[in-house]
């Protein structure tokens, strides 16, 4: 496999030259989020991803690659067909090899999302973190796996947008939550519907995370109001959980489905610092991260110090134990005078 340069494809640029793509900041480290359209085709996809990670290199010279979520394939779980167990794989397997070697030729890390098959009938939404020796670091496994089926309507343009995931028939959800301590930094993932469970975002602040990246599969319609929920969610994490965000979605149309990009990078301050990427073509979004910023900002808000665990340990119970909720009853506050 030879490293060339990727074909045509929208690229982020420096605010300083007309563009919002990036903000600069301290240049501390770099990283890259990539995004892309995908094919029915494996080989396709991790050739494009390949040519991409080559590009994104040779221009930006990031420390880490991280591509969205189930990269190597169409977003599958879209629709309900016994064939797709069949693009699952091990880890390591065919795909993390490949990303390995690519890892171990340009000296990046890269976050390889993929399906995985754990072991025989055992399947997982996983993202396996690759070291620039080529090693596998370690691998998130999606925790919070949806099942929903329904119709939003752009307000650009009245169109029925028809949205679909049925990954509960496709994979189980993991139950780790780990820190990949490297020597850029402590490394966080969470995967698409996991980035809307407060409760993942603090444990990975609990455990000294610095900067956290959310491989996706986002569809949505087009109007301003999903736009602005989209950058929404990220800036409150970043901002309440005093950490680096970077969400990379995938693009483009597939079915019935339309899958609008527009990845984007934000600081612990919760403000934009990259992106948002396109939201209909191929793109690479890079920031640069300054890890002191963060330090100072916790020890400005020293939020994990002053955690009260005794009085919200009903966040770790299920609803079904929680009677005021399910049977009606008031609470001591909510009774009456």
């Amino acid at each position: 496999m030879e490293f060339g340069d990727c074909p045509k494809f929208r690229q982020s640029r420096p605010s300083g030259a007309g563009h919002k793509h990036m903000l600069k900041q301290r240049n501390d480290m770099r990283v890259t989020g990539i995004q892309f359209s995908c094919e029915e085709s494996k080989e396709q996809n991790l050739s494009k991803a390949e040519e991409l990670i080559s590009s994104a290199v040779k221009q930006h010279q990031p420390q880490l690659v991280c591509l969205q979520e189930l990269f190597t394939t169409r977003y599958f779980p879209s629709q309900f067909d016994y064939s797709f167990f069949d693009l699952a794989e091990r880890i390591p397997g065919p795909t993390t090899e490949r990303m390995a070697r690519i890892a171990k030729h340009h000296g990046v890390y890269i976050i390889a999302p993929i399906y995985e098959e754990a072991v025989p009938n055992l399947y997982f939404n996983s993202a396996p973190l690759i070291s620039p020796d080529g090693k596998i670091l370690g691998v998130y496994r999606k925790i919070h796996i949806p099942l929903f089926d329904y119709t939003l309507e752009d307000e650009t343009n009245g169109e029925k947008r028809h949205i679909s995931s049925y990954e509960k028939f496709y994979y189980v959800g993991g139950n780790d939550v780990p820190i990949f301590d490297t020597e850029i930094g402590k490394i966080g993932v969470l995967i698409c519907w996991d980035n809307e469970f407060p409760e993942l975002w603090r444990l990975l602040e609990m455990k000294g995370v610095e900067f956290v990246f959310s491989p996706y599969a986002m569809s949505r319609p087009s109007g301003e109001f999903y736009k602005e929920q989209w950058l929404f969610e990220a800036r409150c994490c970043a901002y309440y959980f005093t950490t680096y965000v970077m969400k990379v979605n995938r693009v483009g149309p597939e079915g019935d489905m339309v899958y609008r990009g527009k990845s984007i990078a934000i600081d612990p301050t919760g403000q934009l610092i990259a992106g948002p990427a396109s939201e209909d073509q191929d793109d690479i979004l890079y920031a640069d991260l300054d890890l002191e910023k963060i330090r100072e900002l916790r020890n400005r808000r020293p939020r994990l110090m002053n955690r009260r665990p005794e009085v919200y340990k009903q966040l770790s119970e299920p609803l079904a134990r929680i009677k005021n909720i399910f049977m009606g009853e008031p609470s001591t506050h909510g009774k009456p005078r």
